[in-house]
C-alpha cells in the first residue's frame, strides 16, 4: 500500500513540476513609423506619415489599417480619423474643425489585425492665428517739397478686397497743413493711373500756394469698380523749405544830361518764387528793389533804394555828383524771400562827356551864413534820436542843401538861399516855397541847435559830419508836394 502512494506522489509532483509544451509559440511584433510631418493651419491640419508598417519576427508585414486619432493637449478623449490620401509615397490626414490658437497633440496608429493596435509617439503641434482674408489698400508715397509748391508721387496703388486685386474707379488726394484742420482734396479718375502710379503736383490749380517752412499731412482715398467700401490711410508727411527765389530784371537803360545827370531805367523787374512769378503768387516778405553805381575803377558800388512802378523802377544820379570825364558802372538789384536773397541784373557803362557844363543849385546865395557853414547831421529831434535821416550842407553865402530820408527810403536832395538876422535863421527854396519856420540858431563847438521861434518844444540838435556816400542815392530834387523837413 505504501509502495502504492508513494508511486501516486511522485507522479502528481511530476505533473506539476515540468513545464507545459507550447505547439504554438506567439511572434514579436515591431511597428515602425515612418516620418510624420504636421502642418497646421488656422482651422486644420495636416498629418503626413510616411512608410508606417509592422514586422513580424523581423519580417515586415504590410497588411494594416493607420489612421490618425487627435485630441486638445489638455484633454485626452482622441477623435479618430481614417479617411486619408496618399501622396508622393506617403499618407496625408486632414484634420478639419479645429480652434485657431490651440495646442492638439496627434498620434498615428498602425492596426495589425491579429498583431494588434500600435501607437506612435505624441506629437503636439499648434494651430495658427485665424486668417481673415486682407481687404485694404497698398501704396507707396513720396513728396518732394520746395517752398510753396511740391509734387506727391504715388507708386504701388493697389486696391485688396479679401485677397483680391480690385480695379481703381477714383484716387482721392488730400493735404492738411499741420494744426489745421482745413484739408484740401482733388479726386483723381483711375484711368489716370499709369502702372498703378499716379504723380500730383501741389497745390491742386485754383487753391492757395503752400506756405513756406511748415509740416503738411498727406492723406489717399481709394476707391473700387463694384465694391462699396472705400479705404483711406495717411500716407506721407512733408515740410516745406523756403521758396527759392530768381528774378528776370530788364538790362538797365542809361542816359544823361548836364541838368539832371544819369538816368537810370530798368523796363521790366518779375521775381519768381520756386518758379512762380511774383504776380501769380503774393509773397508776405516784402521785396526791395535798387540801383547800384560805381566809377569804373572803384572797388565799392553806392547803393540807392528806389520804389518797383508797374514792374518798372527807375532814378536819377544827379549832375553834382558824377565827374566830367568819368566812366560809371550801373546795375539793378532786388533782395526778396525770408532770406533777402540777392539778385541782379547785367552792368551797364555810361561814360560822362568832358565837355559838359554842371549847373550850380538853383539858388544864389545873397544872406550870411557864415557862422554856421559847414556839414551837419541831425543827432537829436525834440529831445530824442529822429527815427529818419537829414544832413545840412551849409556856404558861407546862404547856399542851404537839404539832404532828408522821411518819406522815402531813398535820399531826397532840396535847395534853399537862407539868412541868418538877430540868430535867427529863415529860408526861400527854390521852387519859392518858404521854409515851414523860423528857428533860433546857436553853435557850440561842433554842435548846433535850433529852436523854432514859434513851437519851443521842436528842438533839433546837429552834430558836424562828412556826408556819408549814401547821400548820392537821390530820387528828386524839389517837388512841392513831398514833406520837407526845414
Amino acid at each position: 500500500m505504501k509502495r502504492y502512494l508513494y508511486i501516486l506522489l511522485v507522479a502528481v509532483w511530476a505533473v506539476v513540476a515540468c513545464e507545459p509544451i507550447n505547439f504554438f509559440p506567439t511572434p514579436t511584433v515591431e511597428a515602425c513609423f515612418g516620418e510624420i510631418i504636421v502642418k497646421a493651419e488656422d482651422k486644420s491640419a495636416v498629418v503626413r506619415v510616411a512608410d508606417t508598417y509592422l514586422t513580424v519576427d523581423g519580417e515586415r508585414y504590410d497588411d494594416v489599417n493607420v489612421w490618425v486619432e487627435y485630441t486638445l493637449a489638455a484633454q485626452s478623449d482622441a477623435i479618430s480619423v481614417a479617411e486619408y490620401t496618399v501622396q508622393e509615397g506617403a499618407l496625408s490626414f486632414v484634420l478639419d474643425e479645429l480652434t485657431p490658437s490651440t495646442d492638439y497633440v496627434a498620434y498615428v496608429v498602425v492596426d495589425g489585425g491579429k498583431y494588434g493596435k500600435h501607437t506612435s509617439d505624441r506629437i503636439p503641434f499648434t494651430t495658427n492665428e485665424e486668417y481673415i482674408p486682407f481687404s485694404g489698400m497698398n501704396y507707396k508715397a513720396v513728396a518732394e517739397a520746395k517752398g510753396i509748391v511740391a509734387e506727391l508721387n504715388l507708386s504701388n496703388l493697389q486696391f485688396i478686397y479679401e485677397d483680391e486685386a480690385q480695379k481703381i474707379s477714383t484716387v482721392k488726394v488730400e493735404y492738411l497743413l499741420q494744426n489745421s484742420n482745413k484739408r484740401v482734396a482733388k479726386e483723381f479718375a483711375g484711368s489716370l493711373l499709369a502702372d498703378n502710379s499716379l504723380s500730383v503736383k501741389l497745390p491742386f490749380e485754383g487753391e492757395e500756394y503752400l506756405t513756406e517752412n511748415r509740416n503738411y499731412t498727406v492723406y489717399v482715398t481709394l476707391t473700387a469698380e463694384g465694391v462699396s467700401e472705400s479705404f483711406s490711410a495717411q500716407v506721407c508727411e512733408f515740410k516745406t523749405s523756403y521758396a527759392e527765389i530768381t528774378a528776370s530784371i530788364a538790362t538797365p537803360e542809361l542816359s544823361y544830361d548836364a541838368d539832371n545827370g544819369i538816368s537810370a531805367t530798368v523796363d521790366n523787374v518779375e521775381v519768381f518764387y520756386d518758379g512762380i512769378s511774383d504776380k501769380v503768387y503774393k509773397s508776405r516778405y516784402t521785396a526791395y528793389y535798387a540801383f547800384y553805381y560805381r566809377e569804373a575803377d572803384a572797388s565799392t558800388w553806392t547803393k540807392i533804394d528806389v520804389e518797383r512802378v508797374d514792374d518798372a523802377i527807375s532814378t536819377t544820379i544827379i549832375s553834382a555828383l558824377v565827374k566830367k570825364g568819368a566812366t560809371y558802372q550801373l546795375k539793378a538789384a532786388l533782395t526778396a524771400g525770408v532770406n533777402n536773397t540777392p539778385c541782379e541784373s547785367e552792368v551797364v557803362e555810361i561814360t560822362i562827356p568832358e565837355d559838359v557844363v554842371v549847373p550850380t543849385p538853383p539858388v544864389e546865395g545873397g544872406g550870411d551864413t557864415s557862422s554856421i557853414a559847414g556839414t551837419w547831421h541831425l543827432t537829436e529831434w525834440r529831445g530824442a534820436a529822429p527815427s529818419f535821416e537829414v544832413y545840412l550842407d551849409i556856404t558861407e553865402e546862404g547856399v542851404v542843401t537839404l539832404w532828408q530820408k522821411i518819406e522815402h527810403r531813398a535820399w531826397e536832395c532840396f535847395f534853399s538861399s537862407a539868412d541868418i538876422e538877430n540868430g535867427i535863421i529863415s529860408g526861400v527854396y527854390s521852387d519859392g516855397v518858404m521854409w515851414g519856420a523860423s528857428y533860433y540858431v546857436s553853435v557850440a563847438e561842433n554842435s548846433m541847435t535850433w529852436v523854432d521861434v514859434n513851437d519851443a518844444t521842436d528842438i533839433s540838435v546837429y552834430t558836424r559830419s562828412e556826408l556819408p556816400e549814401g547821400l548820392t542815392e537821390v530820387v528828386t530834387r524839389s517837388m512841392t508836394n513831398n514833406v520837407r523837413f526845414l
